[in-house]
């Protein structure tokens, strides 16, 4: 099946050609479209691999099921890795790919999962507060207009929100399976620095030590380009999203976490500060280590699929 993959394909998932992303100062390009604007929904899905490795393909069975199950169209997103596109390269792919979205389709419901929930935050956390809506469901005409809608659902699954490498989960299950603490910070360390700079930053607790500079797209909207300015990436809501001063005004969300992961105080750590400022959000705890859901037995793509599906017909 080509992407995206529609209803009635087959179950395997051929991504797109990869984008072409220099790796300069120059960014990536914005992409075009020409198509007109259909009453249609579609499932953004956004791969993990902490943020250097991944693909389509890592999540080709469960977005497979996802449309065969829901009747929607699904994009699997491929996104530039680190370190030779590190932050905020995936975020500002993840915005171009969305806004074209939102141009040819009146629903727009994303999924992220691993580090793909951690993009999928910043970017609902991004589009929050760079818009003039605040409500979803308002079709953009124009694709220059800044002002894009919110997704109408997000749901993010066995995401990392934070550098506190000192949470209980991260204590219990730090040596695993499947995630460790090292892992965890060569991660963010290609990912926010582009080299191995800052793992040792992250894994003593000593980033306050620690400046960096976003690097600057050019070619993105100036709007986005002063908004993730005004942090240091170390600091920034759009690359720990836990950092953000709220959470107020987002779309539902549903957050799924195992309960041995050691991310799982990443993510009751967020559902806390939504159910705090009266967001509509919900949680579901699985049983079981780490979900990335690259090569996960079918019953917990089944499940969480259901749950996804369950989810945006409740919203």
């Amino acid at each position: 099946a080509e992407w995206p993959l529609r209803p009635g394909d087959s179950g395997s998932v051929t991504p797109p050609p990869p984008p072409l992303l220099p790796t300069t100062e120059e960014g990536p390009p914005c992409p075009t479209i020409s198509a007109p604007p259909t009453p249609s929904t579609v499932f953004l899905v956004v791969h993990g691999g902490g943020f250097i490795y991944g693909s389509p393909e890592t999540v080709a069975d469960f977005s497979a099921g996802l449309m065969s199950e829901s009747g929607y169209d699904v994009v699997v997103m491929r996104y530039p890795l680190a370190p030779q596109n590190p932050y905020p390269a995936a975020l500002l792919q993840l915005y171009e790919v969305y806004r074209e979205l939102v141009y040819l389709y009146h629903c727009v419901h994303v999924v992220g999962v691993s580090a793909g929930a951690n993009l999928a935050l910043s970017l609902t956390l991004l589009l929050r507060n760079t818009s003039l809506f605040t409500t979803c469901h308002q079709h953009v005409e124009d694709l220059d207009d800044i002002s894009l809608p919110l997704p109408d659902t997000v749901t993010l699954v066995g995401g990392t929100y934070s550098l506190d490498f000192g949470s209980p989960s991260y204590v219990k299950y730090g040596e695993g399976p499947k995630l460790t603490r090292a892992m965890m910070a060569q991660y963010y360390s290609l990912y926010l620095a582009g080299n191995m700079d800052l793992e040792e930053a992250i894994l003593s607790g000593t980033l306050h030590l620690h400046s960096l500079q976003t690097r600057r797209y050019y070619r993105t909207n100036s709007r986005i380009r002063a908004e993730l300015n005004r942090f240091s990436p170390l600091r920034s809501p759009y690359a720990v999203p836990l950092e953000s001063s709220n959470f107020q005004n987002l779309p539902p969300m549903l957050l799924v976490v195992a309960d041995k992961d050691i991310l799982f105080d990443d993510t009751m750590s967020l559902f806390r500060r939504i159910d705090k400022e009266q967001g509509a959000v919900k949680v579901e705890v699985i049983q079981g280590p780490h979900i990335h859901l690259a090569g996960e037995n079918s019953v917990i793509n089944r499940h969480i699929t259901d749950s996804v599906i369950s989810f945006v017909a409740e919203n």
